[in-house]
């Protein structure tokens, strides 16, 4: 009996002493929650709103002020650690700014891997650093709704990154607290919201690449950039930019190909990457972007050896084709006779070849330029085609008569068609120069030579020579032809060139 009750009596003990701790935690719990929302404030949650006790000012926490209660206490004074006990990010993110930034899905994988790793050379962890002591993004946090300071953050985040890529000196109001839409080379939309819709530093000597931060600026139309010393790829974030509407990157020194993921740009009207150090292949999903209106890819020496495919066809929007010096081989597709937007085609200095395809429909052009490829066979029939200006056709090996239709070009300022003969090559435009050509009463540069044609030069084109040198010497009238060819305009040694 004795043993038993010994053993009741511990058995009593030890549940006494269970529900005496549990007492003690759950006291502990409610008081101790209660003081420590006071000293940390509510934390931002994951889609940047801010908690119903407002967040602090500095980024490393809130004190007294920010709490959610608020009875007085002057609370903890700023660490690292005070945006919130769940925080999965780095520590030193563990801040309302930083917990926004880390939660947000918007955030490049690259740009989370080199805030991980704590990257001091990369872009994106100076522009935390930034962030981190940036008055305005802070306040903002403070006292903005949680809509409004979620933009702000990723907007000034973004340019921060910007500006530890590319080199800035001399733009005025950058890294300051102003708003961003006061920064030298920032448009916005003209609302309190102060949405960032164009980036344009136009022949700026920017020099450095493109950080993938960019993709936070969502609601980025225009990026202008042209004539600068921008280096590297382009991000394929930058194309997954909804609203992108216009990329101008041209005379950069931009290389490596053209991503695959360009084909996320839907909104993309305009796409100007010539004269760059572009390489590869033209990737068929350019071609799926069927909004595209002006399309350059011209002197970009490096691209592979490619053929222009009938997926061109696709692009039904599509007014300017720019693709000059970019080893484009074999025929053209007839499904460019099918764009009938087109105003300007260039495709010069290729290795192009074949016939060229049924051009008639074309009637918008303004300038075709097919000079220096191996094309063959007759001259393209252009009948109607009341705005071209100009016309270049030689250096290829065409063959058959000028088209009588071509003096019919009342806008033509440019028609060379020479030379079209070429050493062991049975070749060239023959027959007489069409009187036709006299009612181009608006050239400026005529080039028949390296035929085999003959007859004379319309005593219009030099009546026109003389009447422009009389009332207007600014402009001049160059004209080339072969010795077989008489020309009262022409030098008497054969030099064609007035």
């Amino acid at each position: 009996k004795y043993a038993c009750r010994k053993k009741c009596r511990n058995y009593g003990m030890a549940i006494a002493g269970c529900v005496f701790v549990i007492l003690a935690v759950v006291l502990g719990s409610v008081f101790g929650t209660r003081g420590g929302r006071e000293d940390r404030g509510a934390p931002v949650n994951e889609t940047g709103d801010n908690g119903n006790g407002g967040v602090g000012g500095q980024e490393g926490g809130n004190g007294g002020q920010a709490g959610g209660n608020g009875d007085g206490d002057e609370g903890a004074p700023p660490t690292e650690g005070a945006g919130g006990d769940n925080f999965e990010g780095p520590a030193y993110l563990n801040s309302p700014a930083g917990q926004a930034l880390w939660n947000s899905p918007l955030l490049p994988e690259s740009t989370r891997e080199a805030l991980e790793n704590e990257d001091e050379d990369t872009a994106a962890f100076k522009a935390w650093q930034w962030i981190k002591s940036d008055a305005n993004t802070n306040y903002a946090f403070e006292n903005m709704d949680g809509e409004k300071a979620q933009l702000d953050l990723m907007q000034r985040f973004s340019l921060a990154a910007f500006s530890n890529s590319i080199v800035l000196d001399g733009f005025d109001g950058w890294m300051g607290a102003d708003d961003v839409c006061t920064w030298a080379g920032i448009a916005c939309e003209d609302d309190t919201q102060s949405k960032i819709t164009a980036l344009q530093f136009p022949n700026d000597d920017l020099v450095g690449t493109l950080p993938p931060e960019i993709f936070l600026l969502q609601d980025l139309e225009l990026i202008e950039m042209f004539g600068n010393q921008i280096s590297g790829k382009i991000p394929d974030e930058i194309y997954s930019l909804p609203n992108l509407q216009n990329l101008d990157l041209q005379r950069n020194m931009i290389s490596g190909p053209i991503s695959p993921a360009i084909g996320n740009a839907k909104e993309l009207l305009g796409l100007y990457l010539g004269r760059n150090f572009l390489s590869g292949r033209i990737p068929m999903e350019l071609y799926t972007l069927e909004n595209l209106v002006a399309l350059w890819l011209d002197f970009n020496e490096d691209f592979d050896r490619q053929s222009l495919p009938e997926e061109i066809g696709q692009l039904q929007n599509l007014q300017q084709l720019k693709l000059g010096t970019t080893k484009m081989v074999d025929k053209l597709p007839a499904a460019i006779g099918t764009l009938e937007k087109l105003q300007m085609f260039h495709a010069q200095s290729n290795g192009l070849s074949g016939e060229l395809p049924d051009m008639s429909n074309l009637k918008q052009l303004v300038e075709l330029d097919l000079s220096d490829n191996w094309f063959e066979g007759r001259l393209p029939i252009l009948r109607e085609f009341d705005q071209l200006i100009l016309l270049r056709l030689g250096g290829n090996l065409f063959s058959g008569n000028i088209p009588n239709h071509y003096g019919d070009f009342q806008s033509l300022t440019h028609l060379s068609l020479g030379p079209n003969t070429l050493e062991y090559y049975d070749t060239g435009l023959e027959g007489e120069v069409p009187a036709s050509l006299g009612a181009l009463q608006n050239i400026e540069f005529l080039d028949l030579s390296g035929n085999v044609l003959s007859g004379e030069i319309p005593e219009e084109i030099c009546d026109l020579y003389d009447t422009r040198l009389g009332e207007t010497p600014s402009i001049t009238i160059e004209v080339k032809a072969d010795c077989d060819v008489d020309c009262d305009c022409c030098n008497d040694d054969c030099d064609r060139d007035l």
